[in-house]
């Protein structure tokens, strides 16, 4: 019987062998399809998408807020549907790297590829667990949530009767170490869990539980001395901004304050900028960043910022200083939120629950884009 040319004629569905190669021919045209597939259903998402290197966006892990997603995920439903286009990307090249691992063109790296996307949609999973949970109201034991009372009055009596749990020498040196950046710990689980503890809505045990997740999440790690960040080693003043003729036009100023770790000096930190409408969305198809460099005698700079606004007459602002676009849980500066307005002069804002520099705008990252450097030294 004549051997069959894998390129013509219809598709043998079944294995036979090619030039010493196990092979099924239609088995590899519906794999490479799949394939194409996926790259297809990613194309025109930019920047944030499975194959960015964010994936699996670890925060999401600790979201309380839907708002506090990022990339415009406002909603539970929203990052589910994006993580379940990650889990068919990444299924898809997986049985392709599998196929070829065991058959053609049967190379070793391809057993390496299929055995790190499988990693990676393994933590997919997980986390498509997780929302599935919060878009059904399960809470517990991921992230618990004090629930109110069925009236003021039944709730002013429960909060009487709770009275604070005497802690643990453990869970008190834990605490005072993360409160002395001894140990680096997320803003939202500080925010949370350690007052929950405190206040007795969850037990120690409880309490450990998450703890000790996070620490296998590589969440949860100790600060080596010489190099600890803390969010007020420098700070941010708005100097002015407005919308003027479609235009964000703004100046901002930082310093290095007298908390400056000296071990940053002449080290590359970073500034990022993200514009809001009134919706949450984001009104540029970037954000914004800016390197900061400062040193001993040099502990200023500020940074001139002129955006279109798209025929936005409104936005929110939100800056962050951070060590680098990659780790937004170091940060050197409280967030800085404002308002800006067409012919008005600046509304500063309170931060919100996580304005220690780790918002929902976290995921911003995702999306980030480069402004000419137009700072001048003080």
């Amino acid at each position: 019987m004549a051997r069959p040319n894998p390129r013509y004629g219809a598709p043998i569905d079944d294995f036979i062998i090619i030039d010493g190669y196990s092979r099924n021919l239609a088995l590899e045209e519906k794999l490479e399809r799949e394939s194409i597939q996926a790259d297809d259903s990613i194309k025109n998402m930019g920047q944030f998408n499975p194959r960015s290197g964010y994936a699996v966006p670890s925060w999401w892990e600790g979201v309380i807020d839907p708002s506090e997603y990022g990339w415009g995920f406002t909603t539970h439903q929203k990052a589910l549907d994006y993580l379940k286009l990650s889990q068919r990307y990444y299924q898809a090249k997986i049985n392709l790297f599998n196929y070829r691992c065991s058959n053609y063109p049967r190379d070793p790296v391809f057993c390496q590829h299929s055995t790190q996307y499988s990693g990676t949609l393994g933590k997919i999973n997980s986390l498509i667990t997780i929302i599935e949970k919060r878009i059904t109201g399960f809470q517990f034991p991921e992230f618990p949530e004090i629930l109110p009372e069925a009236s003021a009055e039944e709730e002013q009596l429960l909060e009487s009767e709770i009275k604070p749990p005497t802690l643990s020498p453990k869970l008190l040196q834990i605490i005072n170490d993360i409160s002395n950046h001894k140990i680096i710990a997320p803003a939202w689980f500080v925010n949370n869990n350690i007052n929950w503890v405190i206040s007795g809505h969850i037990s120690e045990q409880e309490f450990f539980l998450m703890y000790n997740h996070q620490i296998e999440l590589g969440k949860i790690y100790p600060a080596e001395p010489d190099i600890i960040i803390t969010d007020n080693m420098v700070t941010q003043k708005i100097d002015y901004f407005t919308i003027e003729n479609g235009r964000a036009k703004g100046q901002i100023t930082f310093t290095a304050t007298q908390n400056f770790n000296p071990f940053y000096y002449n080290k590359t930190i970073t500034n990022i900028i993200q514009f809001v409408d009134r919706n949450g969305e984001n009104i540029l198809p970037t954000v914004k960043q800016n390197n900061l460099r400062f040193t001993a005698t040099e502990r200023d700079e500020t940074f001139q910022y002129d955006e279109s606004m798209n025929d936005n007459i409104y936005s929110k602002v939100s800056s962050f200083v951070w060590s680098s676009v990659t780790t937004p849980e170091a940060p050197f500066s409280k967030q800085l939120d404002f308002e800006i307005r067409e012919a008005e002069p600046v509304k500063p804002i309170s931060s919100g629950i996580m304005g220690a520099g780790v918002a929902g705008a976290i995921g911003i990252l995702i999306l980030l884009g480069f402004v000419t450097d137009s700072r001048r030294k003080k």
